[in-house]
């Protein structure tokens, strides 16, 4: 079982507190501080932005956060090495990463699940990724392999 799903199946919780914020946002230590001051209050899963260049499903707020963090020298082992961070100040706390199809594509789908696990990351928010896709299908077999979760945001 996911630890997502053991979360919310095991009856610890009846919601959530699910916070958000974008790593490199002002940099990337400051993020780290960020994650666990977060962790240390309360968090029941830590949702941490991947910033991108074109970030279509966002709103202004978000838009604004990745453009600051992307003024800073971008790099997937920086990404990792500061979720690496955080996710060992709280080990029992779920990390789920919000970010887009293209990066995870750029980095390698494979290599990139790789390093998000051994990160500490549970699972994966993806918005401009169609659920009926090939892709969908492909990345939600990999996630598994992994034991992580990739929540969709399906409209009505």
């Amino acid at each position: 079982m996911s630890k997502i799903k053991d979360l919310f199946e095991s009856g610890k919780i009846k919601s959530a507190f699910i916070p958000y914020f974008t790593l490199g946002d002002p940099n990337y230590n400051d993020s780290i501080e960020f994650g666990k001051t977060i962790l240390d209050n309360g968090a029941d899963i830590l949702e941490l932005g991947i910033p991108f260049s074109d970030p279509v499903a966002d709103g202004p707020v978000i838009q604004r956060a990745v453009a600051r963090s992307l003024k800073n020298k971008f790099s997937f082992s920086e990404i990792f090495r500061v979720t690496k961070e955080i996710h060992l100040h709280k080990k029992e706390v779920p990390l789920v990463y919000l970010t887009y199809f293209n990066p995870i594509f750029h980095c390698g789908i494979e290599e990139f699940l790789n390093q998000a696990k051994d990160s500490g990351v549970v699972g994966l928010v993806i918005p401009d990724l169609p659920f009926d896709t090939k892709e969908s299908e492909f990345l939600f077999q990999e996630l598994r392999k992994r034991d992580m979760d990739l929540i969709h945001l399906v409209t009505p």
